[in-house]
């Protein structure tokens, strides 16, 4: 069985079909959003030790909890998931 290709060799791969094959304005603009989203995002990041702004997220019975309630009860830890569902 082959081994897996690595992430790093699939965008690379993706890099040097984008370079061939789409015009260079259209290349341009691409990399210039994505810095212009890096920038924005890490003028938003919070860091660890930050404190984290209120919030309130819905149960999945709908029920309403925000940041301050569950800190009332105690130490909170945030856990942040990338994915799909």
């Amino acid at each position: 069985m082959a081994e897996a290709e690595s992430l790093e060799a699939k965008l690379a791969q993706i890099r040097a079909d984008a370079e061939k094959n789409l015009p260079r304005e259209y290349q341009e603009g691409a990399t210039r959003l994505v810095h212009e989203l890096d920038e924005a995002v890490i003028a938003e990041a919070v860091n660890v030790g930050d404190e984290a702004p209120d919030f309130t997220l819905a149960s999945a019975q709908g029920q309403r909890h925000t940041l301050t309630d569950a800190l009332h009860r105690g130490p909170v830890v945030l856990n942040f998931y990338r994915g799909f569902w």
